[in-house]
Protein backbone atom coordinates (compact mmCIF):
# COMPACT_ATOMS: atom_id res chain seq x y z
CA UNK A 1 0.00 0.00 0.00
CA UNK A 2 2.86 2.23 0.81
CA UNK A 3 4.37 1.67 -2.30
CA UNK A 4 1.32 2.11 -4.49
CA UNK A 5 0.77 5.61 -2.59
CA UNK A 6 4.58 6.42 -3.41
CA UNK A 7 4.21 5.64 -6.51
CA UNK A 8 1.30 7.55 -7.10
CA UNK A 9 2.50 10.52 -5.90
CA UNK A 10 6.01 9.89 -8.14
CA UNK A 11 7.79 9.81 -5.11
CA UNK A 12 11.74 9.24 -5.92
CA UNK A 13 12.55 6.34 -4.75
CA UNK A 14 14.89 7.37 -2.27
CA UNK A 15 12.52 9.03 -0.35
CA UNK A 16 10.15 5.58 -0.91
CA UNK A 17 12.99 4.13 0.88
CA UNK A 18 12.60 6.64 4.23
CA UNK A 19 8.80 6.18 3.71
CA UNK A 20 8.99 2.44 4.35
CA UNK A 21 11.70 2.74 6.92
CA UNK A 22 9.09 5.20 9.18
CA UNK A 23 6.92 2.42 8.36
CA UNK A 24 9.11 0.06 9.91
CA UNK A 25 9.70 -1.89 7.02
CA UNK A 26 13.26 -2.74 5.22
CA UNK A 27 14.24 -0.19 2.25
CA UNK A 28 13.67 -2.04 -1.14
CA UNK A 29 15.52 0.17 -3.24
CA UNK A 30 19.21 0.61 -3.35
CA UNK A 31 21.34 3.32 -3.80
CA UNK A 32 24.70 3.70 -5.30
CA UNK A 33 26.86 6.84 -5.44
CA UNK A 34 27.68 9.01 -8.69
CA UNK A 35 31.22 7.50 -8.98
CA UNK A 36 30.55 4.23 -8.38
CA UNK A 37 31.86 1.88 -11.05
CA UNK A 38 28.74 -0.11 -11.89
CA UNK A 39 26.64 3.62 -12.61
CA UNK A 40 29.79 4.65 -14.58
CA UNK A 41 29.76 1.51 -16.55
CA UNK A 42 25.38 1.53 -16.93
CA UNK A 43 26.12 5.23 -18.39
CA UNK A 44 28.76 4.42 -20.54
CA UNK A 45 26.79 1.34 -22.32
CA UNK A 46 23.73 4.13 -22.54
CA UNK A 47 25.37 6.34 -24.59
CA UNK A 48 27.49 3.76 -26.48
CA UNK A 49 24.03 1.92 -27.27
CA UNK A 50 22.17 5.46 -28.10
CA UNK A 51 25.11 6.74 -30.16
CA UNK A 52 25.47 3.76 -32.70
CA UNK A 53 21.70 3.31 -32.99
CA UNK A 54 21.23 1.81 -36.45
CA UNK A 55 18.66 3.78 -38.25
CA UNK A 56 16.93 0.17 -39.09
CA UNK A 57 15.82 0.16 -35.47
CA UNK A 58 14.50 3.63 -35.76
CA UNK A 59 11.04 1.92 -34.65
CA UNK A 60 12.86 0.66 -31.02
CA UNK A 61 14.40 4.11 -30.98
CA UNK A 62 10.84 6.30 -31.39
CA UNK A 63 9.15 3.67 -29.05
CA UNK A 64 11.93 4.76 -26.55
CA UNK A 65 11.24 8.26 -27.00
CA UNK A 66 7.97 8.47 -26.63
CA UNK A 67 8.40 6.91 -23.37
CA UNK A 68 10.63 9.57 -22.47
CA UNK A 69 8.52 12.02 -23.56
CA UNK A 70 5.58 10.69 -21.99
CA UNK A 71 7.55 10.94 -19.11
CA UNK A 72 8.61 14.43 -19.08
CA UNK A 73 5.48 15.44 -19.77
CA UNK A 74 4.57 13.77 -16.09
CA UNK A 75 7.58 15.90 -14.92
CA UNK A 76 6.42 19.46 -16.97
CA UNK A 77 2.83 19.34 -15.48
CA UNK A 78 3.08 17.91 -11.98
CA UNK A 79 0.96 20.09 -10.03
CA UNK A 80 3.46 20.43 -6.80
CA UNK A 81 6.84 21.09 -8.98
CA UNK A 82 5.94 25.02 -9.20
CA UNK A 83 4.92 25.60 -5.63
CA UNK A 84 7.56 23.28 -4.47
CA UNK A 85 10.24 25.84 -5.62
CA UNK A 86 8.33 28.40 -4.96
CA UNK A 87 8.73 27.67 -1.25
CA UNK A 88 12.06 26.92 -1.42
CA UNK A 89 13.02 30.33 -3.62
CA UNK A 90 10.94 31.98 -0.81
CA UNK A 91 12.39 30.35 2.21
CA UNK A 92 15.86 31.68 0.71
CA UNK A 93 16.97 28.34 -0.79
CA UNK A 94 19.87 29.27 -3.55
CA UNK A 95 18.51 27.58 -6.65
CA UNK A 96 18.82 28.11 -10.37
CA UNK A 97 17.26 26.48 -13.63
CA UNK A 98 19.92 25.59 -15.98
CA UNK A 99 18.02 23.58 -19.08
CA UNK A 100 18.99 21.98 -21.75
CA UNK A 101 17.54 23.37 -25.69
CA UNK A 102 17.85 19.84 -27.25
CA UNK A 103 16.56 16.63 -26.38
CA UNK A 104 17.81 13.27 -24.90
CA UNK A 105 18.56 11.76 -28.30
CA UNK A 106 19.69 15.01 -29.52
CA UNK A 107 16.78 15.90 -31.16
CA UNK A 108 15.73 20.29 -31.39
CA UNK A 109 13.15 19.91 -28.59
CA UNK A 110 14.00 19.23 -25.69
CA UNK A 111 12.20 18.72 -22.13
CA UNK A 112 11.66 22.78 -21.96
CA UNK A 113 11.68 25.18 -24.11
CA UNK A 114 10.51 29.38 -22.99
CA UNK A 115 6.75 28.47 -24.00
CA UNK A 116 7.02 25.56 -21.66
CA UNK A 117 8.90 27.47 -18.90
CA UNK A 118 6.32 30.63 -18.66
CA UNK A 119 3.34 27.95 -18.14
CA UNK A 120 4.34 26.33 -15.34
CA UNK A 121 4.45 29.90 -13.80
CA UNK A 122 8.23 29.67 -11.60
CA UNK A 123 8.46 32.68 -9.55
CA UNK A 124 10.43 35.67 -10.95
CA UNK A 125 13.28 35.24 -8.02
CA UNK A 126 14.46 31.96 -9.71
CA UNK A 127 17.21 32.35 -12.35
CA UNK A 128 16.60 30.15 -15.54
CA UNK A 129 19.23 29.68 -17.44
CA UNK A 130 19.55 28.23 -21.05
CA UNK A 131 22.51 26.31 -21.52
CA UNK A 132 23.35 26.46 -25.31
CA UNK A 133 24.43 23.26 -27.44
CA UNK A 134 23.07 20.70 -25.06
CA UNK A 135 21.16 18.23 -24.72
CA UNK A 136 19.49 15.84 -21.80
CA UNK A 137 23.05 14.31 -21.22
CA UNK A 138 25.32 16.92 -22.15
CA UNK A 139 24.40 19.03 -19.90
CA UNK A 140 25.30 17.06 -17.17
CA UNK A 141 28.33 15.12 -18.53
CA UNK A 142 29.41 17.65 -21.00
CA UNK A 143 31.97 20.54 -21.02
CA UNK A 144 29.43 23.45 -22.02
CA UNK A 145 27.25 21.63 -19.34
CA UNK A 146 29.28 21.17 -16.49
CA UNK A 147 31.09 24.48 -17.34
CA UNK A 148 27.25 26.18 -16.54
CA UNK A 149 26.58 24.64 -13.75
CA UNK A 150 29.90 25.32 -12.23
CA UNK A 151 29.04 29.29 -13.07
CA UNK A 152 25.64 28.87 -11.85
CA UNK A 153 27.35 27.41 -8.03
CA UNK A 154 29.34 29.98 -8.31
CA UNK A 155 26.61 32.76 -8.37
CA UNK A 156 25.08 31.24 -5.61
CA UNK A 157 28.41 31.45 -3.54
CA UNK A 158 29.24 35.04 -3.81
CA UNK A 159 25.35 35.85 -3.23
Amino acid sequence: MLLHLAETLAIPLRDRNAILLAAGFAPVYGERALDDPALRAAMGHTLEVVGRADPADAEDVARALDAVRADGRGMLVHPRLPGAVREAVDAGVPMELLWAPRGLFDEPQGMYDEERLAVLGLPEALRVTQVPDTNHFSILLGAEGIAAIGDAVERHLDA
